[in-house]
């Protein structure tokens, strides 16, 4: 799931907001995903339908420093897994960058790298909800396999 939520983050026309004349604003509501039913009930989503994700788009009272993504070829791959050496290298630029990101971000109380958190988070078990919430909703059944 975290893939498909990536990929629509990243989407070109999600982005195109940000080069509008005024200057829109855009934040991601990932918690949406911790009361799926909830949220589907709010939104009287029909079956075969869940929430990925909330989206906020306004103008900005702020201008925090954005945070770096993975470059595209590391995310992005055509016909093929393109991993290897050059993902390993994209990763490791990646980490530099976002641990430098992290540093100014915290006013230098965090320097952790992506793939320090990525793995953390991996440890603990989360939403793990999501299963029954999908198989409720139509999706992950016997068919899918």
């Amino acid at each position: 799931m975290n893939e498909t939520i990536h990929l629509l983050m990243s989407h070109r026309s999600i982005r195109k907001f940000k080069s509008e004349p005024v200057e829109l604003g855009i934040v991601y509501i990932g918690g949406i995903r911790n009361n799926p039913e909830k949220v589907s009930e709010l939104l009287e989503l029909p079956h075969l339908v869940y929430p990925l994700f909330g989206m906020c788009i306004g103008i900005a009272d702020q201008s925090p420093i954005l945070r770096p993504r993975l470059p595209r070829n590391s995310v992005l791959h055509v016909n093929r897994y393109n991993g290897g050496t050059s993902q390993s290298e994209a990763i490791q630029t990646y980490d530099e960058t976002y641990r430098k990101y992290m540093k100014e971000r915290t006013g230098g109380k965090r320097e952790t790298t992506w793939s320090e958190e990525m793995i953390a988070k991996m440890k603990k078990p989360s939403r793990l909800h999501m299963k029954s919430f999908l198989q409720k909703r139509g999706f992950l059944t016997d068919e899918d396999h």
